[in-house]
C-alpha cells in the first residue's frame, strides 16, 4: 500500500492565492480519497516583506471550506527579495518526520495522487528545467564565475554544489534550487539542508525513481 503523506503548497497575496484555490479544488475533485493533510503555507508580514503577503479573507475562507489548512509561517531568510524561497521556508508548517510532497501552486491534480508510488526514503525533485539564467553575452565571465560569486556572497561551499557529471561551463553543471515539486520523508531535514546557512547539497537533486 502507498505510504500516507501530506501535501504543501504556498498561498500568498496576488496571483498565488488564486492558484492555491484552484490547486485545492482540483485535489478535492480528482482525488477525493486523499487522506493526508492539505496544507497551504502562508507567509506573514515581517521585516523581510515590504508588502503584506497574506491572502485575502475570502480566499482563505474558501480554502478552509475545501478542507485545506492555512498555516502561517515567518520568513527568516528570504521574504520579498526572493519569494521563491517560500517553498523552503514554508516547510516549517509541516510536521517533522511525516512524509510530504510540495507542489508549486500553479499545479493541477488530475487523478488519484494517493496511488502514486512515491518512495519517501529517496527524496527527489522535479528535473524539468531549462538554462534560463545567467544569459550568455559577449563579455560575460562565464557560468563558473557568476555562480561562484553568489555562493561566495552567502558563505556557501561552491565546489560541493557542482554536478561533475556535466562538462565545465555547461549550464546543467551548476545546481539551481527551484523545483516545481519535491518530496521526502522529513520536511525538517530538507529545510535544514536547503538553508542559506548550510551548503545546498541535499538528496533533493536525485532523479525520481518512478
Amino acid at each position: 500500500m502507498p505510504q500516507p503523506f501530506n501535501i504543501m503548497i504556498v498561498g500568498q497575496a496576488g496571483r498565488l492565492q488564486y492558484e492555491a484555490l484552484v490547486f485545492v479544488a482540483s485535489l478535492r475533485a480528482h482525488a477525493p480519497g486523499f487522506a493526508g493533510r492539505m496544507i497551504v503555507a502562508e507567509p506573514q508580514p515581517g521585516p523581510l516583506w515590504q508588502d503584506d503577503p497574506r491572502m485575502t479573507p475570502d480566499i482563505t475562507a474558501a480554502l478552509v471550506e475545501l478542507g485545506a489548512e492555512v498555516i502561517p509561517f515567518t520568513a527568516r531568510h528570504f521574504g520579498q527579495s526572493y519569494p521563491h524561497g517560500n517553498k523552503i521556508e514554508g516547510l516549517q508548517t509541516l510536521p517533522a518526520d511525516d512524509a510530504f510532497v510540495f507542489f508549486d501552486s500553479d499545479t493541477l491534480i488530475t487523478g488519484d495522487i494517493s496511488a502514486l508510488p512515491f518512495d519517501f526514503t529517496r527524496p527527489a525533485a522535479s528535473m524539468n528545467r531549462t538554462g534560463t539564467w545567467p544569459v550568455e553575452d559577449l563579455y560575460w565571465p562565464g557560468y563558473t564565475a557568476i555562480w561562484k560569486s553568489l555562493y561566495d556572497k552567502f558563505g556557501l561551499d561552491f565546489a560541493s554544489s557542482l554536478d561533475l557529471s556535466q562538462p565545465d561551463e555547461f549550464w546543467e553543471r551548476y545546481l539551481y534550487f527551484n523545483a516545481g515539486w519535491f518530496y521526502g520523508a522529513d520536511p525538517a531535514a530538507i529545510r535544514r539542508s536547503c538553508s542559506p546557512n548550510t551548503p545546498w547539497r541535499s538528496a533533493m537533486h536525485r532523479r525520481p525513481n518512478w
